[in-house]
């Protein structure tokens, strides 16, 4: 792909927020409400988020605290979307693990 596609999932410590947003994760422009943001409150537990995230090509799971959050949204990536990158913006943070399986 063209490097600016992509569905961003983060977490905003400062204000508690976890968040998904696919404003830019593929083909976003048959509905007006489609492109959005979506977020939910969180805490951490002892300084930790725990996250699981769950991807198959159209759908996008993350369950958060041991399932005590779980924000799911649909994406409609191109077909050469197929890349993954973990970032820290603002800070930093530790990746303790990270496992990807794939589903088919």
């Amino acid at each position: 792909g063209s490097g600016t596609e992509g569905t961003r999932i983060g977490i905003n410590p400062a204000q508690g927020r976890l968040i998904l947003d696919r404003t830019a994760s593929g083909d976003t422009g048959f509905h007006d409400g489609f492109a959005s943001v979506d977020t939910a409150p969180i805490n951490a537990r002892d300084g930790r988020y725990e996250l699981k995230i769950y991807l198959d090509h159209c759908s996008v799971e993350v369950f958060a605290q041991h399932g005590e959050l779980v924000l799911t949204d649909l994406i409609f990536p191109n077909k050469t979307s197929t890349g993954v990158s973990i970032y820290a913006h603002g800070g930093s943070a530790t990746l303790e693990s990270l496992t990807i399986t794939p589903l088919a």
